[in-house]
């Protein structure tokens, strides 16, 4: 019986060590799509911090990194800045490209 509970045990902090480095990453990305959308906007550094701390607070309440980039794609379109969907998602993701 205890080794069950050894795993399970196990198993539990293994899930919360991922969780934790899944939001370790989207924070991270978040800050990369942040810093950008402020930069495609023509922020001020002080408003490009701002923007970048918002959209960190998005994903931080709601762990919600769709909302965030919705966020951004709609700020870039009533900036009239043009920026595809696939871009910005391409953008989060895919830390290489700058």
């Amino acid at each position: 019986m205890r080794g069950l509970q050894a795993r399970r045990q196990y198993f539990e902090l293994s899930q919360n060590l991922d969780n934790q480095d899944d939001f370790l990453a989207n924070t991270e990305r978040t800050k990369h799509i942040g810093s950008w959308a402020a930069e495609q906007l023509g922020l001020s550094p002080e408003d490009k911090l701002s923007y970048v701390t918002e959209c960190l607070g998005e994903v931080v309440r709601e762990n919600a990194v769709l909302q965030m980039l919705k966020k951004i794609e709609r700020d870039l379109f009533e900036a009239n800045i043009d920026s595809s969907s696939e871009a910005i998602y391409d953008k989060f993701y895919n830390k290489d490209n700058p």
